[in-house]
């Protein structure tokens, strides 16, 4: 029995976790969010979306030089 206890505490701290990561002050309908905390955050890009645009625009930045490098 306290196995199946312990195993349901670790499954809903998992759970708890996944919700924070994924939605962030958002999670749970915003319960846990500041309510001094700005608009705007919500609106601001996750992780992956910033990610992707620092690697887009490395890629960038790397076929520029390549141009000029090769004079096309």
């Amino acid at each position: 029995m306290e196995r199946m206890f312990g195993l349901l505490i670790i499954l809903g701290v998992l759970w708890a976790g996944i919700e924070f990561y994924t939605k962030g002050d958002q999670a749970f309908g915003g319960m846990f969010a500041s309510a001094d905390a700005p608009a705007a955050a919500e609106d601001a890009p996750w992780a992956g979306e910033r990610a992707g645009a620092r690697l887009r625009g490395g890629h960038d930045e790397r076929g520029d030089r390549m141009e000029r490098a090769l004079g096309e």
